[in-house]
């Protein structure tokens, strides 16, 4: 049910771009192929960018030979950067492009031929569509405002040297360049939205608003570390008898069942809780919860389930203790769900609506130490 362990590694930075997007890849296993792309992406548009100032002919050959090797050093470590080190944060990810664009407007005018350099300006696609792909709106319009002043400067360069057409020519090139460079960029926002709005409908149960199964990993690798008061406490909830409602009163009746217990458990656990939904009448809440409120929550969430739930229902709780006083990555609380799915297969047994909390001691030993609070 948990996986991704590697996770925490392949998210780096706290602060990492369109953690969303990064969550979305992690959860079908695709982020190595993503950051090679982008890795190879980086060398790729250095390569093509030293090759065009590699020109023996030109009047700043000193200078365009120093870009050159600049550039090639500076695409070569950012490949490296994007395979092996973590997931770059925000700033890091804004500098690097930054200083792509800059790369790229500094090899325009370094061309003794405007008109060359001006059809080396569609390049700035690749900078663009990674600033499209991890960050917002503000950086996209200052990218394209950047472009759009390179490529006007170089198309009035260009229309001053009637060799080339004059003015008019200069400005139809300057347009359809630019379109290149910055026109798919919409585009791409556009089809980066349709799929964060599928990344996250894919997280979430859509009857009762909690995670699913794959949103409740996805929920514990994205959770903040806390520290404060509490240990990691895992409920495993199961209705009684839900058959019966389904049977009885039809399967809409069941559904209001479902989200009433949905709203019953963010309730009694609070917002700081991860909760979810997990099979058809089965759910899971990990939180931070004192040891001594543990089992006064629980009843409270039982009763709660019991008093306040129409067509009325039960349910078997099963509350697995740790000493872990911040939350786990998924893998790491899987041993303590079992224990907590243990208590609760107990609570059914002996015939249901009630409570069974158990101490989880052998979930320890999956803790590191380094996770625990100094004392």
């Amino acid at each position: 049910m948990f996986g991704n362990a590697q996770g925490a590694a392949q998210r780096g930075s706290a602060d990492a771009p369109q953690a969303w997007l990064l969550g979305f890849f992690e959860s079908r296993g695709a982020v190595r192929k993503l950051r090679a792309s982008i890795g190879v992406g980086n060398l790729w548009l250095a390569a093509v960018l030293a090759a065009v100032l590699w020109d023996p002919a030109g009047s700043h050959r000193p200078l365009a030979w120093i870009m050159a090797v600049l550039i090639i050093c500076f695409g070569f470590i950012r490949m490296l950067l994007w395979l092996l080190g973590p997931w770059p944060s925000a700033r890091q990810s804004v500098w690097s492009t930054v200083v792509a664009d800059l790369a790229i407007t500094v090899v325009c005018w370094l061309k003794n031929d405007h008109l060359v350099g001006l059809a080396i300006t569609p390049v700035f696609l690749l900078p663009g569509a990674l600033l499209t792909f991890l960050h917002g709106s503000r950086l996209i319009a200052a990218h394209i405002g950047w472009v759009a002043l390179t490529i006007g400067s170089l198309a009035v360069a260009v229309g001053a040297d009637n060799a080339h057409g004059g003015p008019v020519v200069a400005a139809a090139l300057g347009a359809l360049n630019l379109t290149v460079a910055v026109g798919l960029l919409p585009i791409l926002r556009v089809g980066f939205g349709v799929v964060r709005q599928g990344a996250d409908e894919s997280l979430i149960d859509p009857l009762t608003g909690l995670a699913n199964r794959r949103g409740l990993d996805h929920r514990l690798n994205q959770h903040p570390a806390d520290s404060g008061a509490g240990v990691t406490t895992v409920f495993a909830i199961d209705l009684d008898r839900f058959k019966s409602v389904n049977d009885r009163y039809g399967h809409s009746a069941g559904d209001d069942v479902l989200v009433q217990t949905a709203a019953h458990i963010q309730a009694a656990l609070g917002p700081g809780a991860v909760a979810a939904r997990v099979g058809g009448e089965e759910f899971v809440a990990v939180g931070l919860l004192e040891p001594s409120s543990v089992q006064r929550i629980a009843e409270q969430l039982r009763r709660a389930i019991a008093e306040d739930t129409e067509p009325q229902v039960t349910a078997s709780i099963g509350v697995a203790l740790t000493t872990a006083h911040q939350l786990p990555d998924g893998q790491g609380v899987a041993l303590a769900l079992q224990c907590a799915d243990t208590a609760m297969y107990a609570v059914k047994r002996d015939g249901g609506n009630a409570v069974r909390v158990r101490p989880c001691t052998d979930y320890a030993d999956m803790i590191k130490p380094e996770a625990e609070p100094s004392p």
